[in-house]
């Protein structure tokens, strides 16, 4: 399990476990986005504002090897509804994390 700390810049205490181990965090490899992924996250995005007139303000779009990944908020369940079925439709989409709130 992983412990993070937050150090106050105030009074510069300590909160959280004291056993953080700055080492063995970096030591973890960083994964990188890769081109193929950005484009593919700029298109389903485009789709999203062209096709079904989505405001994408508040919604980001990301992507990773086909499976796209919501967040943010919509106006309505219905939005986030038709949102999540139109991008299950596309044959180019692997797989859809939608982590979209109603407001």
């Amino acid at each position: 399990m992983t412990y993070f700390t937050k150090m106050s810049e105030e009074n510069n205490e300590d909160y959280g476990n004291e056993d953080f181990d700055d080492a063995s965090f970096n030591d973890q490899p960083v994964e990188k986005v890769s081109p193929q992924d950005l484009k593919f996250a700029a298109e389903i995005a485009a789709h999203l504002e062209f096709n079904l007139n989505v405001d994408l303000k508040s919604i980001k779009v990301s992507a990773r090897g086909g499976f796209v990944h919501l967040q943010g908020s919509v106006t309505s369940s219905e939005l986030k509804k038709e949102i999540e079925e139109n991008l299950k439709a596309l044959p180019w989409v692997l797989g859809l994390e939608n982590y979209l709130r109603v407001v």
